[in-house]
């Protein structure tokens, strides 16, 4: 009960602020990647909708002819 508590020096809170720092842009990091993965797979889809679009599309023409 009679542990002195650790001394906070301001060489320790850089290297929390450090830790804390690379956890942090790692995080980013992740999102970030999720996040274009998520724009790919928009852009995926879009492209799809729009052949679908251009062959139905035909498929009008088709039929009025």
């Amino acid at each position: 009960m009679n542990e002195t508590p650790e001394k906070i020096t301001s060489a320790k809170i850089i290297e929390e602020q450090e830790q804390l720092k690379a956890k942090y842009e790692a995080e980013i990091k992740a999102v970030q990647q999720e996040n274009l993965s998520l724009q790919n797979t928009i852009l995926k889809k879009n492209d799809e909708i729009f052949e679908i679009q251009k062959a139905n599309e035909g498929l009008v023409k088709d039929r009025d002819n």
